[in-house]
């Protein structure tokens, strides 16, 4: 984000300089100290916010600070002016100036804040910065629920981006070939935060793909551990009634959709070298492997999913989502949440989910298989996207 600033008091910039940085991390804030570089940048250079003092010199060799009000509306306010449009916010010291040109400055749209010991226009301040920030796109959007699942595509030797706050979402950029992604970490685990961070991250980002990297429960049977599972459906398996009955669930699944699944199917079952691209350099120790394993192999298939408001680790619970989809292989906290929100965004998105199993959903559950799993997913998630056409999904 640019942000042009007209202070020529040291310490009420580097007051403002600071709390600048704290809302937007690495902000590009270019300071001006008279009216006259003011007038040049303005007219140069496009920024997304301009913050001003209403008392500052004219000239090199001005004396004093005088009130300029009228010359910086003048020309932020000029049609022909780069930065027309552009909001600008008056932060003076001085009740005088704002106050005798409050119905100018109110008509050309500028916010005026008071600049006080007490800081109370910090708050004002940091609202017209979140505001005006660049609205910025991605091609895909990757979700996770955990930061260790975050921590898997760097664990998996890609270039994962500094985490910096887009309005209050946790950020870290990564490019997959030729498209540009960010994975966003949920605030915690389950589907209410997963559905409102995928909803937030559609509004902020504008994706053509969302889609989550993670770990898994799997169904005995069905499911083995290190396996990387892509829900090809998914429902909530603790959607229902509790009635004198029992437990009566309603299940309402999403599947993904057919063009994205007809191409997912087509990159696991047909290019022979996408399950060992995903174990390829991948370094472990060898009490990371289940006993049975003696070398990493992925498994990487389609399945239909589940998704749950709590964490199972109980034998009863997983055979009441045994017996709602019968070809279920694995289950979870939050595809349902990420697929739902985009089912039902306006926009056409297209979604999927890949996690790989750590346990069995029973009271023995552990963390053993954490590490290697997330890097398993990530390489996954990352290999798929680099191999789908995302904007003709």
């Amino acid at each position: 984000m640019d942000i042009l600033v007209l202070e020529d008091t040291d310490s009420k910039f580097n007051e403002l300089e600071l709390h600048i940085k704290s809302i937007l991390g690495a902000a590009s804030i270019t300071r001006v100290a008279l009216l006259s570089e003011f007038l040049r940048m303005v007219e140069r250079q496009k920024f997304d916010l301009i913050v001003v003092d209403l008392l500052v010199p004219r000239f090199k060799d001005s004396k004093e600070a005088e009130d300029v009000t009228a010359e910086l509306l003048e020309a932020c306010r000029d049609g022909a002016c780069k930065n027309s449009r552009t909001k600008v916010v008056a932060l003076t010291a001085s009740d005088d100036a704002s106050d005798s040109n409050y119905k100018e400055l109110n008509a050309a749209d500028v916010a005026v804040l008071t600049f006080d010991p007490s800081g109370r226009w910090k708050y004002s301040l940091e609202q017209q910065c979140l505001l005006s920030m660049p609205k910025k796109t991605f091609d895909v959007v990757i979700v996770c629920a955990l930061p260790k699942e975050v921590q898997g595509f760097a664990n998996a030797g890609y270039q994962v981006g500094n985490a910096y706050l887009h309005g209050n979402l946790d950020c870290r950029e990564i490019s997959i070939g030729d498209q540009q992604a960010v994975i966003v970490t949920a605030s915690r685990m389950g589907l209410v935060s997963c559905a409102i961070t995928a909803t937030q991250a559609i509004e902020a980002f504008s994706p053509s793909l969302i889609c989550m990297s993670g770990i898994c429960a799997g169904i005995k049977g069905k499911a083995k551990l290190l396996d990387i599972a892509i829900a090809d459906s998914c429902h909530q398996h603790d959607f229902g009634k509790w009635s004198v009955n029992g437990y009566e669930p309603e299940v309402y699944s999403v599947p993904i959709k057919a063009k994205l699944r007809a191409q997912l199917k087509k990159i696991i079952d047909d290019e022979q070298d996408f399950a060992s691209t995903i174990c390829d350099k991948v370094e472990f120790e060898k009490d990371e492997l289940p006993d049975e394993m003696k070398r990493l192999a992925a498994n990487v298939y389609l399945t239909p999913a589940s998704s749950g408001s709590a964490v199972v680790a109980d034998d009863k619970m997983v055979e009441i989502i045994k017996e709602q989809q019968r070809k279920g292989a694995i289950f979870e906290m939050e595809s349902f949440a990420l697929y739902e929100a985009a089912r039902l965004h306006p926009r056409e998105i297209s979604f999927f989910s890949a996690k790989a199993v750590v346990d069995d959903g029973g009271p023995s559950k552990g963390d053993k298989f954490h590490r290697l799993a997330c890097i398993l997913s990530a390489k996954t998630v990352y290999e798929c996207i680099r191999r789908l056409n995302v904007n003709a999904t």
